[in-house]
C-alpha cells in the first residue's frame, strides 16, 4: 500500500503467482502542502503533543519539498529531525536542522539545498481526515480492475 515502485515489481509477469495471493491493493496519493502540515499536526497531536509550532514554517515547507507530500517519507524526515533536536536542546525545528536530516541521509542528499517546484497533488480539503480518505483511490484487485464495493 502506498508504494508505487512495489507496484511496478509485483506487475513483473514473473511475480504472477505472488501477485495472485495479494488480496486487496490501494494507492495513497501525495498530499498537498496543506494537508502534509495537518498531517504533520495531526501526528504530534496523537503523540501528546498540545498546541503547534514545534515545526517552523519554513522547516514545514522543507519538508514537504523533499517528501513531495508521501507521508512515509515525512514521516521519516519528521522523526529524524526530531531526535536531532532533542539532541541539539531545540525548542522548535528549523529549516536548518531539516537540512541537516537531509544532508545525512543518502536517498535526500540532492535534496538538502534549493530544488525546483514539483508538481503537487490538489488538496482534498481543509482538514486532515484521520480516516485515511484524502488522496486515497479506491482499492484494487490483484489484476489493477477495481476491488468490489
Amino acid at each position: 500500500m502506498g508504494q508505487p515502485e512495489l507496484g511496478d515489481k509485483l506487475g513483473r509477469p514473473e511475480l504472477r503467482q505472488l501477485r495472485q495471493r495479494i488480496s486487496l491493493v490501494a494507492e495513497l496519493k501525495p498530499l498537498s502542502y496543506e494537508d502534509t502540515v495537518q498531517y504533520i499536526t495531526h501526528r504530534l497531536e496523537v503523540a501528546g503533543r498540545e498546541g503547534g509550532g514545534l515545526f517552523s514554517r519554513r522547516a514545514l515547507k522543507v519538508i514537504f519539498r523533499a517528501s513531495g507530500g508521501i507521508p512515509r517519507l515525512v514521516n521519516v524526515i519528521c522523526d529524524k529531525a526530531l531526535v536531532l533536536g532533542y539532541g541539539a536542546g531545540a525548542k522548535v525545528i528549523k529549516s536548518r536542522i531539516i537540512k541537516e536530516v537531509l544532508k545525512d541521509w543518502k536517498p535526500f542528499q540532492r535534496l538538502a539545498g534549493p530544488t525546483p517546484a514539483r508538481a503537487v497533488a490538489p488538496s482534498c480539503g481543509d482538514a486532515y481526515r484521520p480516516a485515511g480518505r484524502c488522496g486515497v483511490s479506491r482499492p484494487r484487485s490483484p489484476s489493477g480492475s477495481p476491488a468490489p464495493r
